[in-house]
């Protein structure tokens, strides 16, 4: 088939162009009432996730059988247990760290750095998502997510000045167990460091995050915000969760590390209180969830 010279070829850049326009607007605006607020429903997800009974009560029972290996057997629990982290996980790794580590090192990179990094990342997230949510778009009810976050930061002990949250001060006086080294005079299990960090890293990534995110309750039309801008945020919500259990353990990882080369705590002590913190995480969650269903106060 013979095409005349010139009749198609000028304008074939600006008909590509004008397609996938077409083709991106399609993919914005289309299906009506479902792509503007697939962000909200992805920030629920989450949300719903960290709050399942099973994360709930898996960590409470993990950080019990925790307890339960350490102490059994004892005044804390009658029933003997196997002691399996105590001698093959705790007495070597404490031997290690204090044959390896000069105590300099220990106090400065450990102690200092990366038992507290990861809080302090965490707590910048925090308070940067309570000043959004209070400044931004009040009329869609998120001076009530800020409020929330600011709740969670004065209960939980993060905006107190306390050493250790309140329940993990509670199960220090209660285990009274001895820390490997004397650098720090109170007890040790479970780590104050370890449930801090992992209680605010969760909670940032999958309950504060996702309340921010998804706004208030009976918000169906995915609030004041343009399909254009409701896509892109979709883009980000998927790019936060993709990386927010990664970021999650390492968080935890890095400063329980820090306490055991800082040889401040034993390794089971960090593992209870990893647990400890999951829970907390999850239980926020809970209420958070119950909370957002209620109806707005005006």
């Amino acid at each position: 088939m013979n095409k005349q010279p010139g009749s198609n070829n000028h304008n074939s850049p600006a008909e590509a162009v004008s397609k996938a326009e077409e083709a991106l607007d399609q993919l914005v605006f289309s299906p009506p009432g479902t792509t503007k607020v697939r962000h909200r429903d992805k920030a629920l997800h989450a949300l719903d996730y960290a709050g399942i009974p099973y994360v709930l009560f898996g960590s409470a029972f993990l950080f019990l059988l925790i307890a339960w290996d350490i102490f059994g057997g004892t005044s804390k629990f009658p029933v003997k247990s196997f002691y399996m982290l105590p001698h093959y996980v705790d007495w070597p790794v404490h031997a290690w760290v204090k044959g390896t580590f000069p105590p300099m090192l220990r106090d400065m990179a450990a102690e200092k750095l990366m038992s507290n990094l990861p809080i302090y990342l965490g707590s910048v997230g925090w308070l940067a998502c309570a000043f959004a949510a209070v400044v931004q778009n009040p009329a869609r009810g998120s001076r009530g997510v800020g409020i929330t976050v600011f709740a969670m930061w004065i209960v939980s002990g993060v905006g107190s000045g306390r050493s250790d949250v309140l329940i993990v001060d509670i199960l220090k006086q209660y285990f009274q167990r001895v820390r490997p080294s004397d650098i720090h005079q109170s007890f040790a299990f479970p780590s104050g460091h370890t449930t801090f960090s992992v209680f605010v890293l969760g909670a940032l990534l999958y309950v504060i995050v996702p309340l921010c995110v998804a706004g208030p309750e009976g918000d169906t039309e995915g609030g004041d915000l343009t399909a254009k801008e409701s896509r892109v945020l979709d883009v980000l919500v998927s790019a936060v969760q993709a990386s927010a259990l990664p970021l999650w353990i390492l968080g935890g990882a890095v400063t329980a590390s820090g306490r055991i080369l800082a040889d401040v705590h034993w390794v089971s002590d960090t593992m209870g209180g990893a647990c400890l913190g999951v829970f907390m995480v999850s239980l926020a969650a809970n209420v958070c969830k119950t909370l957002r269903a209620r109806p707005p106060l005006h």
